[in-house]
């Protein structure tokens, strides 16, 4: 049993624990020595989140069980440079833009966007691999989170 396993939640067996440990020091395993000796081998300190990362658009992401998983660091690394505040950024993201809306009426449309996110996760974590070894990464990613941003556009319209 380690306090990280199963989310700090205690099983069946983990239970019997304490008391398993009081018998194997001589202590009976019905009665603990005193209450406080109790207390003391039934509590366990909770694991500590780890700290949470502040990206250039505001977001604050902790690691770990109840954190983003490495699949969403992996999706915010291939766009976090268009969030840049600075002249550089506003180049960028016109320049995405301009990718983005390739039949250049000034919108983008659901498919344009997620032609526009795919290539730019297929650039950046191609295809590797042939026949059963095939691996896809930026194709796995954007099947991931089609759903997250397919929800911010319909919310943004």
């Amino acid at each position: 049993f380690s306090p990280g396993a199963g989310g700090g939640k205690v099983s069946g067996d983990a239970e019997a624990l304490p008391h398993a440990v009081g018998a194997v020091r001589g202590q009976s395993a019905e009665a603990p020595a005193s209450e406080a000796a109790a207390a003391a081998e039934t509590e366990r300190p909770k694991p500590k989140a780890p700290p949470a990362e502040v990206y250039s658009f505001g977001l604050r992401v902790g690691g770990g069980k109840r954190g983003a998983s490495t699949d969403f660091f992996d999706f915010a690394a291939c766009f976090e440079p268009l969030c840049e505040e600075s002249g550089q950024g506003e180049k960028m993201r016109q320049e995405a833009f301009f990718l983005a809306d390739p039949n250049q009426n000034g919108l983008c449309s659901l498919a344009e966007l997620e032609t526009f996110v795919l290539n730019c996760l297929l650039s950046r974590f191609p295809r590797t691999g042939r026949g059963k070894d095939l691996k896809t990464p930026g194709q796995d990613l954007f099947k991931a989170f089609r759903p997250c941003y397919i929800r911010a556009f319909k919310d943004a319209a």
